[in-house]
């Protein structure tokens, strides 16, 4: 799994692989919006839309992701009246979550992007995901077991010639 200790994270982005030293300006707390990201994605401009204009939404389209949790309870991803993932759900249609972790703001936040779309208004959200009309398969990256060789060169061989 990607799990890495402390000192395995200090080493990785110690001055041995990066030559600044210190931060040279704080910067805001992160704050999860994606208002502007649909029409950026289509056209590089956040108000113009190219794609939807053209009919395409992600009708009949499954889409797969990767990552942190998932809210099934989110108002993006819930189904009345049972939230449960049957073949049947508005949004998701498969869940993969083995290793019990619980919901986390990452994995909703792209999956959002992605196929997002408010159960009590669909199509009218503001920060509709981007293949609102998608459907969605999930998989929680938890579950993913890498062994430790690809573990390495992908952490500490690539990113330490990047940095």
């Amino acid at each position: 799994m990607f799990r890495y200790s402390r000192s395995e994270l200090l080493e990785l982005f110690s001055s041995k692989y990066c030559s600044c030293s210190k931060v040279s300006k704080e910067v805001a707390e992160i704050k999860l919006d994606n208002g502007t990201t649909a029409g950026t994605i289509q056209s590089g401009i956040s108000a113009i839309t190219p794609i939807w204009n053209a009919g395409l939404h992600g009708e009949n389209q499954i889409i797969g992701i990767v990552d942190s949790t998932i809210d099934i309870s989110h108002c993006f991803f819930c189904d009345d009246p049972n939230n449960t993932i049957p073949q049947d759900h508005r949004k998701i249609i498969g869940l993969r979550n083995s290793s019990g972790v619980n919901p986390e703001s990452h994995g909703t936040f792209v999956a959002g992007i992605v196929v997002g779309d408010d159960l009590d208004g669909p199509s009218t959200h503001v920060n509709k995901g981007i293949a609102w009309a998608a459907c969605l398969t999930f998989g929680n990256s938890s579950d993913l077991v890498v062994h430790k060789h690809v573990k390495h060169n992908l952490i500490l061989g690539t990113y330490a010639k990047i940095l």
